[in-house]
Formats: structure tokens, sequence, C-alpha cells
């Protein structure tokens, strides 16, 4: 399925606003209103075609520009940041259109993101000074059950809440190994 794109007079979108611009884009518009609903639009503007983006987070979008003169489109991807406005350099007549829209996020969110996902935010580390410490990666505060080994081989599990992106040391009462065998989100 093709995702459908709107492309709006860019007087109107000075003159009414990114208040009002979501309402009147949402009445007149054939697709389904949705929590997925699109942030950035195309406006016409003397001289070229403005990309706007009107929600308050950065994102990123693919346009697609398809001219007359080629066989093949040509995409090209932005970085809008929150509230703003970006002029695309086309010149002569073209079909442009957003095709991909995601939201910005850095490297490190992006990591945390993927290690939140997976589940494996809580890392096993040691401070300074040599004591066993647990490492929360993620925003959210985590609950982890760690297996202690001592040298006669008995192993105990005790269970650790370490709040987000924090660390948190633990007595290893003796243990020679120590590892983490499961982690989710603290109870509330």
């Amino acid at each position: 399925m093709v995702p459908m794109t709107r492309t709006i007079s860019a007087s109107i979108v000075m003159a009414l606003g990114a208040g009002l611009l979501w309402g009147g884009l949402a009445l007149g518009s054939a697709a389904p209103a949705s929590a997925k609903e699109r942030c950035v639009f195309l406006a016409d503007q003397p001289g070229g075609k403005l990309l706007i983006n009107a929600c308050n987070g950065c994102r990123v979008v693919t346009v697609e520009r398809r001219r007359p003169s080629h066989p093949a489109p040509t995409y090209r991807t932005y970085t809008l940041p929150a509230n703003s406005k970006s002029p695309l350099t086309t010149r002569g007549r073209d079909r442009t259109r957003v095709t991909r829209e995601e939201r910005c996020e850095s490297p490190a969110q992006e990591a945390q993101t993927e290690a939140q996902r997976l589940g494996q935010c809580i890392l096993l580390s040691q401070t300074r000074k040599g004591e066993p410490a647990l490492l929360n990666q993620c925003d959210p505060c985590r609950s982890a059950v760690v297996e202690l080994i001592g040298a006669d081989g008995l192993r105990t599990r005790k269970l650790f809440n370490v709040l987000g992106n924090t660390f948190e040391t633990f007595d290893a009462d003796g243990a020679q190994q120590a590892r983490v065998i499961g982690e989710r989100d603290c109870r509330k």
C-alpha cells in the first residue's frame, strides 16, 4: 500500500499556524485519523516546495521526487527539528511526496531502545575499588536476578532493583563468580 501524502498551500500554513493546521487537515483528508498521524507535510511555495514538521519532536523523512524526463525516482533523506520548516531544493516540474517518516533518535537512544527491547539493560560491572556492581543502561528502573557462585560450587540468587541510568553495588558474599540471569521492569 502506498502511503498518502498531503500538499497544502504555504499561504494557508502561514495564516492558520501549526495549531489550526491539524484541525483543517483532519477534516479535509480522506485518510482516517489515527494515532500514527503524519507530522511532516509538503507545502507549495513560490519557487519550490516546503517541508513542514508540525510535531514537537525531531523527524527523519525520506522524500521521493519523480521527474517526467527521468524514468527512475530520486530519494533524499532530511532531518527536521521539532516545529520547523525546510525548503526543498527542487527545480522544474516534478511529483514530490514523503515516502517515509520516523522519529529521530540519537545512537545512544537507539542502543538503549534496542537493549530494552531485548531485555538486556543490566550489565555486570565493577567499581574502581573492585566491588561488583550492576549497571542499568536504560531509563526505567529494572529488577535483575543475579546468580552468585561460591568457591564450593554453591549457587545463590539475589534480586536487585537498579534505577534508570545508574549503578548499584552489591555484596558478593564471598562468591567467586556472578552473572545476571534475568531482568524485568521494577514493580510499581
